[in-house]
């Protein structure tokens, strides 16, 4: 009995963790083309917020360079391309290519408070292992996926999207309430 307890107590609590993540950020609906969060920091400069954000994706990405597009200080926006894979069965005729989800990342930032938006997402076959194209969703926004994607399986890779977004505007704000440099004396 005991044995059965521990596995099920450590499941929910991985599924109340989500569900706070879901609440907290909001991320449900791709339906709107963009997910748009304001988060506000009071007596904390333009300035500071954009360093934060900088560092937030230095990281959070493998190469910030790579990824970002755009930067500007004066305006306090960084905006920036980048990608997460698919579920891996979520494909036609078991096909293993989930392929990969791109999508833009924008942060902007005023004094006392910033801006995430995540939009242009989008789903991108694979390459399936007798070396053939995978099958595209293509943008998740549309209820209805590309040719030769299941519905069921469309669903899942939404599902995935909108857990990896609350993920990533979590991971985000987390690094956006550090203060920058160590205050230490070394």
């Amino acid at each position: 009995m005991k044995k059965l307890i521990c596995p099920l107590i450590i499941v929910l609590f991985f599924i109340s963790q989500l569900c706070n993540a879901q609440r907290e950020f909001g991320v449900q609906d791709l339906s709107a083309g963009k997910i748009e969060r304001v988060f506000v920091m009071d007596s904390i400069t333009k300035d500071e917020l954009y360093s934060r954000a900088r560092l937030a994706f230095t990281k959070l990405f493998r190469s910030s360079k790579s990824a970002i597009d755009y930067e500007d200080k004066e305006s306090g926006t960084i905006i920036a391309k980048a990608n997460t894979p698919a579920p891996e069965d979520a494909m036609f005729n078991k096909c293993t290519c989930g392929g990969t989800i791109y999508f833009s990342i924008e942060i902007g930032c005023k004094d006392g408070k910033y801006r995430i938006i995540i939009s242009n997402y989008y789903h991108e076959g694979g390459i399936c292992p007798k070396g053939t194209k995978g099958n595209s969703g293509g943008d998740l926004a549309n209820s209805e996926p590309g040719r030769w994607v299941f519905k069921n399986k469309w669903a899942e890779i939404k599902e995935k999207f909108i857990y990896d977004c609350n993920l990533l505007v979590g991971n985000i704000k987390n690094e956006m309430n550090k203060p920058i440099g160590d205050k230490s004396d070394w």
